[in-house]
């Protein structure tokens, strides 16, 4: 039984560290390709946290830290002279068939697969 906690454990490892990095592309893609530009204080705001991470949940959270965030993200007819609407959304959507694959070949790999 050991050996098979111990090869879950590695492969669960493995995961967690597949999601932080492309987790990581994906905030990265938002800051500098979709990110509306007027003064940066709302690029500066950018966050990619670590919430929780035990034996049983890892989890991160990518958010803009403003008071009006939510503004430049919903306007959808909004026309930004640097980046767009849904600058944080975009490149999660583009992005989660690859942060699947990347989560379920990290998964696999770690067990022999």
């Amino acid at each position: 039984m050991d050996s098979i906690e111990s090869m879950f454990n590695i492969a669960y490892q493995a995961a967690c560290d597949a999601l932080d990095e492309t987790v990581e592309k994906i905030f990265e893609e938002s800051r500098d390709d979709y990110c509306p530009v007027d003064k940066g204080v709302l690029k500066a705001s950018a966050k990619n946290e670590l919430i929780e991470n035990s034996t049983t949940s890892h989890t991160r959270e990518l958010s803009y830290n403003t008071n009006y965030a939510i503004y430049p993200h919903e306007r959808l007819n909004l026309h930004h002279i640097h980046g767009s609407a849904k600058f944080l959304e975009i490149p999660c959507e583009q992005n989660e068939d690859k942060l699947y694959e990347t989560l379920k070949s990290a998964f696999g790999d770690a067990l022999g697969n």
